[in-house]
């Protein structure tokens, strides 16, 4: 088939008409929609402030038009830099803050998930002794608390779809059964305070497996995370990060996204490819569609409650407006 359209535009060039040589090059496979109803995280940048709100309109649409159910902002504030507010050290960027996208996003029919207060040093601060633990995971609480205050505007809105907690729980940090009572009873004060905030919305925490524990201490971990917290998990699916073999994931996603046995848990699918190595500053470049495809249909069998894609920056309808 291709010798045969090569043929066919020689004999176009050889009778003057200037065509077709985009035919001959090799097919390319169509990017992939969303995942049915899928939430779309975005990670908010110190340089996205720059993009103007004609380009988030565009963004919007984009994400509308292909099936999005909502966009989840993964925090309001990261360290001293606060999203939903602008930023005092860059007073002359002419972009607009989340309070703005919220409405951008709303009035294109999406949902919004709001995340709250992340710490830039976290997997660092976890690692204290379990004396001190305590205390800083009542500080992250403290933190998130303000921001949640600070989207008072917007409870009652018919936009507002929950909120997210920052704070990513893998199988490594948590091993012991006194840290893992620390953790649990860290969720449920904090939960237990943004239900006091807003009675009428769910909260939700992403987890991630570096094949640390076997599967069913794993799974058994989660799960008691999501009863006792009434938290609800979104599980990260680690294709961008390859931290686990196709096997190994199987092993682990089976107890818990199992169809036969539905749980209260999310699916993360990560739309990138990590190039840094473990000890290295976080590069990732865009995913192929192969790749994606292929990723779609591997997870397939699963039965996740909600389909989460993470994350917007790298979806090709953001490619020129935000930056990797």
């Amino acid at each position: 088939m291709v010798k045969n359209t090569l043929r066919h535009c020689l004999l176009l060039v050889s009778l003057g008409l200037l065509a077709c040589a985009a035919h001959a090059r090799s097919p390319q496979l169509p990017w992939q929609p969303l995942p049915d109803n899928a939430w779309v995280v975005y990670q908010p940048q110190t340089r996205d402030m720059a993009l103007s709100e004609i380009k988030w309109h565009h963004i919007f649409k984009q994400l509308q038009q292909q099936g999005a159910k909502g966009i989840v902002f993964q925090w309001s504030a990261f360290g001293t830099a606060h999203f939903n507010q602008g930023l005092p050290e860059t007073p002359n960027l002419s972009g607009v803050n989340l309070e703005r996208l919220f409405e951008l996003a709303a009035q294109r029919g999406l949902k919004v998930k709001i995340g709250l207060y992340s710490d830039p040093a976290f997997f660092k601060q976890i690692k204290q002794s379990p004396e001190t633990l305590d205390d800083y995971l009542a500080q992250l609480q403290r933190h998130s608390l303000q921001q949640a205050m600070r989207w008072q505007s917007v409870w009652q809105h018919s936009a507002f779809a929950g909120w997210y907690i920052p704070e990513e729980i893998d199988d490594y940090h948590w091993q012991s059964p006194l840290q893992q009572e620390i953790l649990i009873k860290h969720l449920q004060e904090f939960i237990g305070k943004l239900k006091q905030l807003t009675p009428e919305q769910d909260t939700y925490l992403s987890v991630y497996i570096g094949g640390h524990q076997e599967p069913t201490k794993t799974s058994a971990f989660f799960k008691r995370i999501a009863e006792q917290t009434e938290v609800n998990l979104w599980l990260q699916d680690g294709m961008g990060t390859q931290a686990l073999s196709q096997v190994q994931r199987q092993s682990y996603f089976n107890a818990l996204l199992s169809c036969k046995k539905p749980s209260n848990t999310g699916l993360i699918y990560e739309v990138f490819r990590q190039q840094s190595g473990p000890d290295e500053t976080f590069t990732a470049t865009y995913v192929e569609p192969q790749q994606w495809q292929q990723q779609l249909k591997q997870e397939q069998i699963y039965c996740p409650t909600q389909n989460i894609v993470f994350s917007l920056r790298y979806l090709p309808l953001a490619k020129g407006y935000l930056q990797l």
